[in-house]
């Protein structure tokens, strides 16, 4: 038998996926390492109850700054993959659904619109998801994505943002 090369014609692919932009993600983890060290700082000041001077207390400044600068690459580094959002077919959305790196795939029929517009307009970008009528959710972190790249997908899976 003779092979059949299938190619899909332009304009009918509905696969779309949605990358991270690495340096973004390095920049907004390193903020939050940041906010995470100045909390451990403040701690530190409060219980100090052998009254140690400022200079002494603080002399570790190095071992801060390679906790957020090199955790906040490392971070960008290992979840790059885990931010990854696909919508497959034009029929099912997939983006990862827990902190450990669980991915959830879902119809683009079961989103559960008025929950999802509620979380993707809201003014904090941290915590926003794609919510199932029937169960599950995909977290999406719109930070983490050029602007353009991220109001395509929206467009792609029948959201269109509102303007505030």
């Amino acid at each position: 038998m003779k092979k059949v090369k299938v190619t899909r014609k332009p304009g009918t692919n509905k696969d779309y996926t949605l990358r991270p932009v690495r340096w973004r993600m390095a920049l907004i983890y390193a903020f939050f390492f940041t906010i995470a060290v100045l909390i451990g700082m403040s701690i530190r000041l409060i219980f100090n109850s052998r009254n140690e001077p400022l200079s002494e207390m603080f002399s570790d400044w190095y071992i801060n700054l390679a906790i957020v600068v090199g955790g906040a690459v490392i971070f960008a580094l290992v979840d790059y993959a885990r931010w990854t959002i696909r919508v497959i077919g034009g029929e099912k959305v997939e983006g990862p659904s827990g902190a450990l790196g669980d991915r959830f795939s879902m119809p683009i029929h079961e989103i559960d619109w008025p929950r999802s517009a509620k979380s993707l307009n809201s003014r904090l970008k941290v915590g926003n998801a794609i919510y199932s009528a029937k169960r599950g959710r995909i977290l999406i972190s719109p930070w983490f994505y050029n602007s353009s790249a991220f109001r395509e997908l929206l467009t792609r899976i029948g959201y269109t943002p509102e303007t505030r």
